[in-house]
């Protein structure tokens, strides 16, 4: 995770929710069962103040939940994002549909590591990656795909569209408003030798597609001459981005 940005926006919360967190004191069952059987499990053990929300953010997946957690997540309540806290102390965000994307520490595979790692770049970069200062801006986060809130699904809409819940992609694009977050994005990440498999296998990840995984698909080229290629045959698609870390070579942000 790129420093400060959740710690941050946590503090903040937990600021702007003192009343809000002091009113689940009392009743943390109703937030979530899950959570309350962190909190209730672990209290005891933890004592660390809201200052700390960074350093403990971080280590999601690797230490319990503690109260201060809890009531940075509740005061999040009625945002269009929303944290939380699984009953394995894993920092979640929920996105205004309803699904629950898990913050994750690594990413599957080194491509999968060096397209996180270019994506967050390019927007630092550009000037768009998130600034603690203003609390605006994006950053992708691993996403973890294990032991899963909200499982991999696809739903067609009265229009006839289609909807996924996008937990099993590789990252989450994260948007942030004024210090909180408003829009989660899921994307994953492909890579290969046989471009005619690696176009395949990348439209197919989307939720028009036969795997619905993600709403956006990044290709971690292994060559220049394959980055043109796959930029060529991606060329109009808004979904789907090719990237070649060694020579800076990106085909365009999304939704260009």
């Amino acid at each position: 995770m790129a420093d400060g940005e959740l710690g941050a926006v946590f503090r903040a919360l937990a600021t702007r929710g003192v009343e809000a967190a002091e009113r689940i004191t009392g009743r943390i069952s109703a937030f979530t069962h899950e959570t309350a059987d962190a909190v209730e499990g672990n209290a005891r053990n933890l004592t660390r103040s809201d200052a700390n929300a960074e350093a403990r953010l971080r280590a999601a997946g690797r230490h319990w939940a503690s109260p201060e957690d809890i009531k940075a997540a509740a005061a999040t309540a009625g945002n269009p994002i929303e944290y939380g806290v699984d009953s394995r102390g894993r920092a979640t965000l929920t996105d205004a549909k309803g699904y629950t994307h898990i913050v994750g520490d690594t990413l599957d595979n080194p491509e999968a590591e060096d397209a996180y790692k270019f994506l967050n770049g390019q927007l630092d970069r550009s000037g768009t990656g998130y600034d603690p200062a203003t609390g605006d801006g994006v950053r992708y986060y691993p996403q973890d795909d294990s032991h899963l809130i909200t499982e991999k699904s696809l739903t067609e809409l009265p229009d006839g569209s289609t909807e996924i819940s996008g937990t099993t992609a590789d990252m989450i694009r994260v948007m942030y408003r004024n210090g909180a977050p408003v829009d989660i994005v899921a994307v994953d990440t492909t890579a290969g030798d046989d471009i005619d498999r690696i176009v395949q296998t990348a439209r197919n990840k989307l939720p028009d597609g036969t795997k619905y995984q993600a709403n956006d698909v990044v290709v971690r080229a292994r060559s220049a001459a394959q980055a043109e290629e796959l930029a060529q045959r991606f060329a109009g698609s808004p979904h789907l981005r090719v990237v070649y870390p060694e020579t800076g070579f990106d085909s365009g942000d999304f939704g260009q």
